[in-house]
């Protein structure tokens, strides 16, 4: 699969020091329109307004996809006027909007915690007829599949058996058995007779697909082993458990976990037999409620095999003579957005966490600083209670009790430090109205940004503003192997790289950048550490 890089940037994620105080603004990052299967990139960028060093510690995505990922991190020193970036990776095969929480954690003088950014991402479908399921899901994303499968040429039950046996399912004048892996020599309906080959419907005919459309429906007819399809009959799919009371090339029959009767077909093609049973229900209905019984299993049967290229040149194939698609082939991630099939609604959830498990503060009296409360669900939760225990140096500023934290939000929890004391413990306890519970330790400590791994991350612009040429040197301590230079518009605009050395200065010229009587920021790249210092161009 081939993978397009677009470039995007949030400016400026603001770190200020106010006084006594931490305090740290951050923009979030909104990515907007991302094609599904296709990479992007964004990055946040983090400066450091004031005279005082920022320490990064570690950074990590909270969410409730894997969809965003940090590309790389390092930790570092943010000198006073300096700025580092963060680049963020989107990818994703769900066309569906996306959100999720940047955590970085951070060292001052006064403080270690944690700040908070949200990013978004908008995923849509590359596919114009499925277009319209962006953002779909539950009730609503079952309606339109439900509606998109109907329409399909209609064949007689021989015509369709012909095209399966004499090509769809037809390699070379070979014909598979589903259930055992036998094969037969046709290229024609087989005389069951003589070879003991016959047609499947896996969605049994009992059950609803006894007469056309449904029973000449090449989506869930099979190829098969007569004593095969003898022996699975009309019987849900399941795991067997225990002693098989019959077992032919992985399938087999028996009683389940249960107790219930059920037919296990192979691994090779338990996917496809799920695929194939989902279309069904989504095409003339769950009959009986027969899918309603298995659904757990053929969920599992989903996972343990995944949509191969057999089973989507299968598809085409069918395609081809129904002129309709199955969309759990093409794109099977639509079976995991929708609850279960007679009740497709989620019921939204609530997804509360704090970043942080634990905050220092510098032993000094009065100083404030918030802990984060964070909701990656889908439904608000109520704070219930906030307490501290043995809260004689710490106190809760405000009360937080009734107060919500909504779906992808943050709830800041004010916290005053009272006393003096090296090692001063407390611990804030929240319980919330989903029935979950937080806990985060804080205490206080006489140093906290001692001298630690972290380098100083810095480069110098000499001079600046640049008139003709300028010199960009990498301080000491980051001067390791090559090094790169880009530019980025004072809107976060990614321009193209154009300077490469494999010494610790590089010296480019007013030519080379891409405006005149401009602000810009100069971003050097020293393996895998961007460093960002904006510019001026006369």
């Amino acid at each position: 699969m081939k993978i397009k890089k677009f470039i995007i940037t949030s400016l400026l994620l603001a770190i200020s020091i106010a006084g006594e105080a931490f305090a740290v603004q951050l923009t979030s990052l909104d990515m907007g329109d991302c094609l599904i299967n296709q990479e992007k990139i964004g990055e946040i960028v983090l400066k450091n307004d004031e005279t005082t060093e920022v320490q990064l510690v570690n950074a990590n995505i909270i969410a409730a996809s894997n969809a965003f990922s940090i590309l790389n991190f390092y930790p570092a020193k943010i000198l006073p006027n300096e700025m580092i970036s963060i680049p963020i990776r989107f990818f994703t095969d769900n066309n569906i909007r996306h959100d999720a929480f940047l955590v970085v954690r951070l060292k001052t003088g006064n403080f270690e915690y944690s700040v908070v950014a949200n990013l978004t991402a908008n995923a849509i479908h590359t596919n114009s007829i499925y277009s319209p399921t962006n953002n779909l899901k539950g009730a609503a994303l079952l309606t339109w599949m439900q509606n998109f499968v109907k329409p399909h040429t209609v064949y007689s039950y021989k015509e369709a058996r012909t095209f399966m046996w004499g090509g769809i399912d037809n390699v070379n004048g070979e014909v598979e058995c589903i259930y055992t892996g036998r094969k037969v020599q046709t290229n024609d309906i087989p005389d069951v007779t003589l070879t003991k080959f016959n047609t499947e419907h896996t969605w049994p005919q009992a059950y609803g697909a006894d007469s056309e459309p449904p029973k000449s429906d090449l989506y869930h007819m099979r190829p098969s082993y007569e004593i095969a399809n003898s022996k699975r009959a009309s019987l849900p799919f399941g795991f067997v458990a225990g002693t098989p009371q019959y077992e032919d090339g992985g399938s087999k029959l028996g009683i389940n976990a249960n107790g219930t009767l059920v037919f296990e077909p192979r691994d090779l093609f338990k996917g496809d037999i799920a695929r194939g049973l989902y279309y069904f229900a989504t095409r003339y209905g769950n009959v009986d409620n027969f899918i309603s019984s298995q659904e757990d299993d053929l969920k599992k049967f989903i996972e343990i095999d995944p949509v191969d290229a057999k089973e989507a040149s299968r598809a085409d194939s069918v395609v081809f003579y129904q002129k309709n698609h199955n969309p759990y082939i093409e794109y099977p991630i639509f079976i995991h957005r929708f609850n279960r099939f007679n009740s497709p609604d989620f019921t939204p959830k609530s997804q509360i966490d704090c970043p942080d498990d634990t905050v220092f503060v510098l032993n000094t009296q009065g100083l404030n600083f918030n802990v984060s409360i964070l909701n990656y669900g889908d439904a608000p939760a109520t704070v219930s209670n906030a307490s501290l225990v043995a809260d004689n140096d710490f106190e809760i500023v405000t009360n937080i009790t009734g107060t919500n934290v909504n779906p992808n939000g943050t709830l800041a929890v004010p916290i005053k430090y009272k006393g003096t004391a090296e090692n001063a413990e407390s611990k804030l306890n929240l319980s919330f109205s989903d029935g979950t519970s937080q806990s985060v330790v804080l205490i206080s400590k006489s140093i906290i940004l001692g001298v630690g791994s972290a380098q100083p991350v810095s480069f110098d612009v000499y001079p600046n503003p640049i008139v003709d040429y300028a010199t960009l040197t990498l301080n000491e301590a980051s001067a390791v192997g090559n090094i790169s230079v880009a530019a980025y518009t004072i809107e976060g605009k990614s321009l193209e790289i154009f300077v490469n050395s494999s010494s610790n200065s590089v010296m480019i010229s007013k030519n080379q950048l891409p405006c005149s009587h401009c602000t810009l920021y100069l971003v050097l790249n020293n393996n895998g550490k961007r460093i960002i210092k904006p510019v001026v161009v006369e």
